[in-house]
């Protein structure tokens, strides 16, 4: 949320200062719950990642690694595994 539109629409409608801030505490809140399911798959998805090379590093077998993380090829491959 914009400050400085919020502030604009204050200082041309004050009369609506309630509803304004009501919308503008609306949209944040929207905004909050859109981005904490992003913010919980990216926490998960590094965390695997940092299981993978702990486990790797600790000797346990890559397809092993693979069934637990579930991670890809791909991600797997970006790691430093020994």
């Amino acid at each position: 949320m914009d400050k400085d539109f919020v502030q604009f629409m204050l200082n041309i409608a004050p009369h609506y200062q309630e509803d304004i801030m009501s919308a503008a505490q609306y949209l944040i809140e929207e905004g909050r719950q859109k981005g904490l399911p992003e913010g919980e798959q990216k926490g998960e998805r590094q965390m695997a990642l940092t299981i993978a090379k702990n486990m790797s590093e600790a000797g346990v077998a890559l397809n092993f690694i693979k069934q637990v993380t579930q991670l890809s090829d791909e991600k797997i491959a970006t790691l430093e595994l020994k």
